[in-house]
């Protein structure tokens, strides 16, 4: 720790030495020595303050100092202030700058960072030099880019949506990570306001009808604009949706009861099950059988209800982390059956890592909910409760994963309220 704080303390000097030899141009005397103070404090908000003032400054001399503080920082509400000064830059050399740095980095979260700052940039270069980052390995750099690229047309104007489709349409089957690649449909939805998943016909046959009239206005039979609202501009052919898109569900089914795991309604088809198998789960529970056994007459019964529209995989976890299968399983017969002879057979031993249960449950690319199970508070890996809240926090930011939990006596109720709430899910206390 004292090695750390020394580190910081050098390189806030050395941002303090830079900064008075490179903030002459846009800062005042008195702004300069408030940004030297601000840099070096440990308190991130001052650390903000600092970095805002530099969008007084010229580009050239905010841009080098801001590359500088990217060395060291880390606090994620300091990292989007300073991609926040960046989005402001209007010299075009600044810009070029701002791009071959993006691609030069290293750090997956900066290279979101510095994508969002160059979407701002009203740039045809920049547009296209944003296309290339498909390749990107980041899952969450590709992610950002397909969100993005989602907000085209009300940003950009229909010509470049034109030219998003038609990116986006050859990117959609060819995505490798099941979370972009729903985010690619979004995207799609967007800016068409269709969702034909991931029927590349479907979307061929639509796209090659729509393409020539796609953001133009309506015609009257003269050739004429149309104006029927009378706004005083031309009826468009295209309408873009106002309500947000919804990630694909299992579809209602009358003829079946919904799968509930005690008490969560599994609506989202493609559930992981990360569950508590520590030695505390041999206690008895207040019905008289065990943890353990009421457990896994509750996991079998769940499982036993899924249809064909339901995929699912199981972690089971102390210590270390043990799963089923490599990746998610269509729910068939043969699967469900065997799922519950693994389930049946059972044991707990061992301490408590949820945090490393759930990050590498989260490694799936294609799981959209996590239902999380424990009797117990986190007493392997990450301990601290507020420390693994925002682990998961910081992971889950871009994957999006709905992750509700379920309390077994002995847990913590307040962690895990508070672990479902901050990722989209809900919690529910288990017999």
């Amino acid at each position: 720790m004292r090695r750390w704080y020394v580190y910081l303390t050098c390189v806030a000097v050395a941002l303090c030495f830079l900064a008075s030899h490179a903030l002459a141009d846009g800062l005042t005397p008195e702004e300069k020595r408030e940004f030297e103070r601000l840099i070096a404090s440990n308190e991130a908000s001052e650390r903000i303050q600092a970095v805002s003032l530099l969008s007084k400054a010229s580009d050239s001399k905010a841009f080098t100092l801001l590359t500088k503080i990217l060395e060291r920082e880390r606090d994620d509400e300091v990292l989007e202030a300073i991609f926040n000064v960046m989005k402001g830059f209007k010299d075009p050399k600044v810009i070029s700058a701002v791009l071959s740095t993006a691609k030069k980095c290293r750090i997956v979260e900066q290279r979101v960072g510095y994508l969002k700052a160059l979407w701002e940039y009203d740039s045809d270069e920049i547009f296209n030099a944003l296309l290339r980052f498909i390749n990107d390995p980041g899952w969450q750099v590709r992610m950002t880019l397909a969100e993005l690229l989602g907000e085209t047309a009300k940003k950009k104007g229909f010509d470049k949506a034109k030219i998003a489709i038609d990116f986006l349409l050859k990117w959609l089957l060819g995505e490798p990570d099941g979370r972009t690649q729903n985010q690619v449909r979004a995207a799609l939805y967007y800016l068409t306001g269709k969702d034909y998943g991931l029927d590349k016909k479907a979307w061929k046959e639509w796209w090659d009808h729509e393409r020539a009239t796609y953001g133009k206005p309506k015609l009257d039979e003269d050739g004429k604009p149309v104006d029927k609202d009378g706004d005083g501009k031309p009826d468009m052919t295209t309408t873009l949706p106002k309500e947000k898109w919804r990630e694909p569900t299992a579809k209602e089914d009358p003829t079946r009861p919904k799968p509930k795991f005690f008490g969560h309604e599994l609506k989202n088809a493609r559930v992981i099950f990360v569950i508590d198998r520590t030695g505390s789960m041999n206690e008895a529970s207040s019905g008289g059988k065990t943890k353990l056994q009421v457990l896994k007459d509750e996991l079998t019964k769940t499982i036993g209800s899924f249809d064909k529209r339901y995929w699912f995989n199981m972690y089971f976890y102390s210590v270390g982390c043990f799963v089923w299968k490599p990746k998610l399983q269509k729910a068939t017969d043969d699967i469900k059956n065997a799922a519950i002879q693994y389930v049946k057979g059972l044991s707990g031993a061992g301490m408590t890592d949820i945090g490393g249960a759930l990050r590498k449950a989260s490694q799936d690319p294609d799981a959209d909910t996590i239902i999380l199970l424990t009797d117990g508070k986190p007493t392997a890996g990450i301990t601290d409760t507020e420390m693994l809240l925002r682990d998961v926090r910081k992971w889950n930011k871009f994957k999006k994963i709905k992750i509700n939990t379920v309390g077994m006596a002995g847990c913590d109720p307040n962690f895990l309220q508070k672990l479902a709430q901050q990722n989209g899910g809900s919690f529910t206390n288990a017999p």
